[in-house]
């Protein structure tokens, strides 16, 4: 009976997104990190308590969702950051602290988000008719980025801290070239998106789980540039 009961609780965990949240808080671990599972807060709007998936500290912030699907891809519509729209929100967008500020990407100039060699996502498109759960995903995470503040002793206007989608699935850009469309394999991006509560303009690092390692490494290259 236990034996049915535990393969049957195996299957449906796996079918969650719960895995690869523990991985992703456990990969950060390693590399000493602070990190903390279903991180909640009060949804002011809403007036209810939610969770976002992971967060992970060290000298920056990183506020996770994270989502997987089986069965169909996430698709976005790229543009480099030398387009004039990209351009701009990476000059003029906004980072949130971690003391609630609100400040533009270059009070903090060793920011990864800086990186004009990463591609910008501006159209998300969820293909075959399935569920639209990477709209989901970036509201949860902006959500939670206006809510959860990590903590910091001391210093102004605090730590950045950043939006991040992990998705264990595979992921696609597209865009036109001399009216032909052009759909390729891609790891990683930044998509640009309004927070629904702020409405200012963030870029939210997408990547798959495959990229986590090298994700990994830019970040704590920037915790590094961060002391």
């Amino acid at each position: 009976m236990h034996g049915s009961m535990i393969d049957a609780l195996r299957k449906d965990i796996l079918k969650s997104g719960i895995p690869l949240e523990i991985e992703v808080s456990q990969v950060f671990q390693k590399h000493s990190w602070k990190t903390a599972n279903q991180f909640p807060y009060f949804d002011e709007k809403e007036k209810k308590i939610r969770a976002v998936d992971v967060v992970a500290t060290k000298n920056i912030a990183l506020v996770f969702e994270c989502k997987k699907s089986t069965d169909h891809p996430w698709a976005f519509y790229t543009a480099p950051k030398s387009h004039p729209w990209p351009e701009l929100i990476v000059k003029g967008g906004v980072i949130r602290t971690s003391k609630g500020a609100e400040v533009p990407p270059t009070t903090f100039p060793h920011s990864h988000i800086l990186d004009a060699k990463i591609k910008a996502g501006m159209i998300s498109y969820t293909p075959f008719g399935k569920k639209d759960d990477f709209f989901e995903a970036k509201n949860q995470v902006l959500n939670g980025l206006f809510y959860v503040s990590p903590k910091k002793e001391d210093g102004a206007p605090g730590f950045p801290t950043y939006p991040v989608i992990v998705f264990d699935g595979e992921m696609y850009e597209f865009y036109l070239d001399n009216g032909k469309l052009r759909i390729a394999p891609i790891v990683y991006l930044q998509f640009i998106a309004s927070s629904p509560i702020s409405r200012g303009d963030y870029l939210i690092d997408v990547l798959r789980k495959s990229y986590l390692l090298k994700f990994l490494e830019i970040v704590n290259h920037e915790s590094e540039k961060q002391k």
